[in-house]
């Protein structure tokens, strides 16, 4: 209920175009996340600590554990079918399943929580289980370790130690999985700690935040829009790319017809040119970059990739309806698209490096 909750307060603030700057948004709304993961696992460890009698300690950790598990598939779904769940939609408004926006924010959470809500959680259980023996004295009551435990019949015999063992093991096992995975991550060689760095040097600075048109915020905006998910989407772009390429270097290292020309396999081109149109239609359904010229560099860059991926793959696959084409205009067809791309990327590094460099750049 808080992380709906969470939901549709952002919602309510969410940009009211395109136009307007999201990063701030963005790191207000994972604020927002972060903290009811934190709350709903503490609360947790208050209440069972509290109505504990044995192993107050142990029950409240196990479940705050289970609800950060909870937390953690509830977040990637929301987040996944942003867009489908009309109050609750944070980014997108147009209803699709995207997991990888899922990953990139579960991952953050994650990142975020994953320690601070065990120790966390620990210390809730403490004041939750202090809490309790302090109303059961005033009560008159003896306390949890006075209190007379009736010796339990054969038929109302406790679980097996190996039962018990087996139990806490099953819901500590995917913590463990979890925290081993999260680490990992966080540990590859990625640009995307550089842009926190930068964010995080902006956000620490004292005194009032300073206006919108200030190179600090600037700063502050592209970082925060880098290190959302604007790096990894650049990266898979830059990825799919490099892919042609090997499949181009792969066809030129072929044999050649007595012409002097080589002939293609046209179904593994119109896959690699499919998988960078796919990619450059998650960049474009990705938040703006919150910077009029560098978002129009950005959409451009993409647009002029998405013309080249679509001509690739009609030259190589002629969709079902399209105008019969000769050889020789899928052949022009197929040379244009890849300049296109060519050139494209050419651009698209320029954007990428200019959205960097704002990032990084020092306050006037």
């Amino acid at each position: 209920m808080g992380l709906v909750l969470a939901q549709v307060a952002m919602n309510q603030s969410r940009p009211a175009t395109p136009k307007e700057p999201a990063g701030p948004f963005v790191l207000v709304h994972m604020w927002w996340v972060t903290v009811t993961v934190l709350a709903a696992c503490l609360l947790t460890a208050v209440v069972v600590a509290a109505g504990a009698r044995r192993h107050w300690l142990l029950r409240a950790l196990i479940a705050a554990q289970v609800v950060q598990l909870l937390a953690y598939a509830e977040v990637f779904v929301l987040f996944s079918v942003d867009g489908c769940l009309g109050p609750l939609n944070t980014a997108f408004d147009v209803c699709r399943w995207r997991p990888g926006n899922g990953l990139i924010i579960d991952g953050t959470v994650t990142s975020l929580t994953l320690v601070n809500a065990v120790l966390g959680s620990a210390c809730a259980a403490l004041v939750g289980a202090g809490l309790a023996w302090a109303v059961r004295r005033l009560r008159g009551r003896p306390p949890a370790h006075e209190a007379a435990v009736p010796v339990p019949s054969p038929a109302d015999r406790p679980p097996s130690t190996l039962l018990k063992a087996g139990t806490l093991l099953a819901l500590g096992l995917p913590a463990v999985v979890l925290a081993a995975m999260t680490f990992t991550q966080a540990a590859a060689s990625d640009d995307s700690r550089q842009w926190q760095e930068a964010a995080d040097a902006v956000r620490k600075q004292r005194g009032p935040a300073p206006p919108a048109h200030t190179p600090q915020t600037r700063a502050w905006q592209a970082a925060s829009w880098l290190n959302a998910g604007g790096t990894l989407r650049a990266q898979q772009i830059n990825a799919a790319s490099i892919a042609l390429d090997s499949e181009l270097l792969k066809a030129a290292a072929g044999k050649r017809n007595a012409d002097g020309t080589v002939a293609l396999d046209e179904q593994a081109f119109h896959r690699r040119c499919g998988t960078l149109g796919q990619r450059v239609e998650e960049a474009r359904a990705y938040f703006p970059v919150p910077d009029r010229d560098l978002q129009r560099n950005w959409s451009g860059a993409l647009d002029q990739l998405h013309r080249g991926v679509t001509d690739c793959q009609e030259a190589t696959v002629p969709p079902k309806g399209a105008p019969h084409r000769t050889d020789a205009e899928r052949e022009h067809l197929f040379t244009t698209s890849l300049n296109e791309i060519v050139n494209a990327m050419r651009t698209f590094g320029t954007a990428v490096l200019d959205i960097k460099q704002a990032a990084t750049s020092p306050p006037k």
